[in-house]
């Protein structure tokens, strides 16, 4: 299992991926990561900004026609 290492940058601490794993997240310099808790320990998964700005607007949209929706599932 990988290990990775924690430095110090500033005031902050940040940790040092190995390259296998960088290219298997396909993450770039600067990109933001989710981390997660899970039962088992954390998750570190990419973020795409796409897909946050796609389901944005899907719940605006089911905001605006919430009872219309409503209707058409029955």
């Amino acid at each position: 299992m990988p290990q990775v290492k924690v430095i110090q940058i500033g005031t902050g601490l940040a940790v040092v991926l190995p390259e296998e794993q960088i290219k298997r997240l396909d993450i770039k310099n600067g990109q933001v990561l989710r981390l997660s808790e899970t039962p088992n320990g954390f998750e570190l998964t990419a973020v795409d900004p796409e897909f946050g700005r796609q389901m944005r607007a899907a719940t605006k949209i089911m905001d605006r026609y919430r009872d219309t929706l409503r209707r058409l599932a029955e």
